[in-house]
């Protein structure tokens, strides 16, 4: 017989079954994270963690949208409507970057983003306290380690992932901070990341929200995971 695939038995927020009650409270069941997955949220209508860790995220009031979705197992996403400043962003827990490496991946499908922070993780604005961020011009990005004078800027016509999927990857492989679009990397800096003050994806800065939508967000600590390609299933599971 052929193995079952790993989507048949991960439950109802890829899309399959019913709800259940899941331990710790879990509104799903957890799905099978490689090692060092610290929290996961698709947003396919839920803000559940589906590493089982029980992580909660700010996200309460803006309602999923139906209006894009990654995958086809899906039936929505995390919307980023820019209705005001908490309402485009999705804020997951901090985590104290491990010496052995880290990465934080999502999917982001933006509308609008030049002159927003699609990224912010520290609310210091100099060496050495600050963490990491992406800004987007409509001619750039602003790639930092840590904000904001540990920097790198891109050149490239931002507009041009404007209405599609994007998978973004910052990561530490226990020597350089690298992020990382749709599998091709936009900067290197030597070192790792200082802790983040808060973790704010859409909307870093508050006052200059990406418009848009989020699914599949995702943390691993205490592990090398490497470049990372864009994932052609759900979490790449």
């Amino acid at each position: 017989m052929a193995p079952i695939p790993i989507l048949s038995r991960v439950g109802s927020d890829f899309g399959f079954g019913k709800k259940t009650a899941g331990a710790g409270g879990l509104d799903f069941p957890a799905l099978d994270f490689p090692a060092g997955a610290v929290y996961a949220y698709s947003g396919n209508d839920s803000s559940t963690d589906l590493t089982g860790n029980a992580n909660t995220i700010v996200y309460a009031g803006k309602g999923f949208s139906a209006t894009q979705k990654k995958w086809a197992e899906y039936s929505k996403s995390f919307n980023l409507p820019a209705d005001d400043q908490v309402e485009s962003r999705v804020q997951t827990p901090v985590w104290t970057p491990s010496s052995s490496g880290w990465s934080l991946e999502f999917w982001v499908y933006p509308t609008t983003w030049a002159g927003k922070y699609l990224l912010d993780c520290s609310n210091v604005q100099s060496d050495p306290n600050g963490s990491i961020a992406i800004n987007v011009q409509s001619d750039h990005f602003r790639f930092y380690r840590r904000f904001n004078s540990d920097q790198i800027n891109v050149n490239e016509n931002t507009n041009n992932y404007l209405n599609a999927w994007n998978f973004i990857q910052v990561h530490y492989n226990g020597t350089s901070t690298i992020f990382r679009i749709n599998g091709t990397t936009k900067a290197t800096f030597s070192g790792n990341t200082n802790t983040p003050s808060f973790v704010k994806i859409g909307n870093g800065g508050d006052g200059f929200p990406v418009t848009g939508f989020l699914q599949d967000i995702v943390l691993y600590n205490g592990v090398n995971r490497g470049n990372q390609a864009s994932p052609t299933t759900p979490f790449g599971l």
